[in-house]
């Protein structure tokens, strides 16, 4: 049911994001209307899964699910980000005050961050994003690093907690908009 993506499956781990955040919160305050929101956000998500593909994992269950993992915060693009951040147009100040925000709160030291991971509509409550996660999390423990990300609702934060994250306080409070909870998970040892 799950595997790892490589450079062919970008196309595909995107088109499944923009399906699974079509009605997060988040990304109903980045870009209100439903219609410019379908259009960009194959270009943020795309950013995110190019760096995961190259230095971090993205993990695909099917058509119904992906979870993208960074070896620590996203790296700043440079110029080519810049230039990107122009397709963004008037969404573009509140995507650099989320960046920023999220900048802040984002932890110091060894970790994996989940920047995304999302389940289609269909496929919710199914099961897929929590063996998404466990599957993410294995890994973690394995490595002997934490791991770092941010609820958007709360279903997701739920979720979270049942796989042993923890809320870093205080939330984001996003401008007139929806609350963030930064969360940590330590890694876990196994004893024989």
């Amino acid at each position: 049911m799950l595997r790892t993506a490589g450079a062919a499956d970008a196309e595909r781990a995107v088109s499944v994001l923009v399906r699974a955040f079509s009605e997060d919160p988040v990304w109903s305050w980045l870009f209100p209307e439903a219609e410019r929101r379908a259009a960009l956000a194959p270009y943020l998500f795309g950013y995110y899964v190019d760096q995961a593909l190259a230095s971090g994992t993205v993990t695909l269950a099917g058509d119904a699910g992906v979870a993208v993992w960074l070896t620590g915060p996203p790296t700043d693009g440079g110029e080519g980000e810049a230039e990107a951040f122009d397709v963004f147009g008037e969404a573009a100040p509140r995507l650099a005050t989320l960046g920023a925000l999220l900048d802040e709160r984002h932890p110091d030291g060894p970790h994996r961050y989940l920047p995304f991971i999302g389940v289609t509509s269909a496929a919710r409550g199914t099961g897929v994003g929590g063996a998404l996660l466990s599957h993410g999390l294995r890994q973690c423990d394995a490595q002997g690093v934490g791991a770092y990300l941010e609820a958007t609702s709360d279903r997701n934060r739920a979720l979270y907690q049942r796989h042993g994250f923890v809320e870093q306080a205080p939330p984001i409070r996003l401008p007139d908009g929806p609350q963030i909870t930064p969360m940590w998970r330590q890694y876990r040892v196994e004893h024989p």
